[in-house]
C-alpha cells in the first residue's frame, strides 16, 4: 500500500522515519484530510515531519481523535536553554494532544 492508502484506512498511524527534505511536513493539511476520521497519530520520529499548525486544526475540528509525540518542530534543545527561551506550540491548547520527553533507544550506538 502507498502512504496515502494507509492513511485512509488506519485507526492509528505511527511515524518512525528520519527528517529529510522529502519527509518535512509529510503530515500536513492535505495528508491529514485524507486520513480516516477519528484516527490517532503518534510521532516518535522527528519534529518537522508533522506540521503542527495543520495538526492543531485537525485536532480542534475533530477530524483526528488525537496526536501524541515525543518531538516538536521547535525544540529548546536545538536553540539551547537560554534565558527567555520559549517552547510554544498551538498544540498545547488541545486536550487530545500528549507530549513526552524524547528518550533515545539508540543510546550507545552513536556518539
Amino acid at each position: 500500500m502507498t502512504i496515502d492508502e494507509v492513511l485512509k484506512v488506519s485507526d492509528y498511524v505511527t511515524i518512525h522515519m528520519p527528517l529529510t527534505p522529502e519527509t518535512r511536513d509529510l503530515f500536513n493539511a492535505r495528508s491529514i484530510a485524507e486520513m480516516k476520521d477519528g484516527a490517532v497519530v503518534l510521532n516518535m520520529a522527528r519534529g518537522g515531519i508533522v506540521n503542527e499548525k495543520d495538526m492543531y486544526e485537525a485536532l480542534k475540528s475533530g477530524k483526528l481523535g488525537g496526536y501524541a509525540s515525543d518531538v516538536m518542530e521547535n525544540e529548546l534543545a536545538a536553540g539551547g536553554l537560554t534565558e527567555g527561551a520559549t517552547f510554544d506550540s498551538p498544540l498545547f491548547e488541545c486536550d487530545n494532544f500528549v507530549v513526552t520527553p524524547h528518550l533515545r533507544s539508540d543510546r550507545g550506538r552513536f556518539p
